[in-house]
């Protein structure tokens, strides 16, 4: 919209964005992300710190879990491919989610073989 995009200009401008209340954040952020604009504490000020915190810790969740996949993840999903394996099923569980099964007693999936990962 033309609000978000005249507060991108203050970043060219200034160095620095001031986001209004009546501006989302996510939005904010998605326009950075169009035009390749930084999108943190320095680049961007905000009415509410929460939500902007809210936007950076999304971010370093992303970030976390995409090194999770490319670490842990792709690998397992290679091996059973370089195996001739055709199919993998992949569950991912938090730290608080309770399993009802153990290693020697996976749940029965048609499979003969079972890796977990962590």
């Amino acid at each position: 919209s033309g609000s978000v995009f005249k507060v991108l200009l203050d970043y060219y401008k200034c160095g620095v964005m001031k986001c209004p209340a009546h501006i989302s954040v996510t939005d904010l952020k998605e326009a950075c992300e169009y035009f390749l604009i930084p999108f943190h504490t320095e680049t961007v000020k905000c009415y509410d710190l929460s939500i902007l915190l809210h936007e950076l810790s999304n971010d370093g969740a992303r970030t976390v879990f995409d090194a999770f996949v490319e670490t842990a993840i792709i690998p397992s999903m290679a091996k059973s491919a370089q195996l001739g394996e055709r199919e993998c099923h992949i569950v991912v569980l938090t730290d608080e989610d309770a399993l009802n099964w153990d290693i020697e007693h996976p749940p029965m999936m048609g499979e003969e073989f079972v890796e977990i990962v962590r």
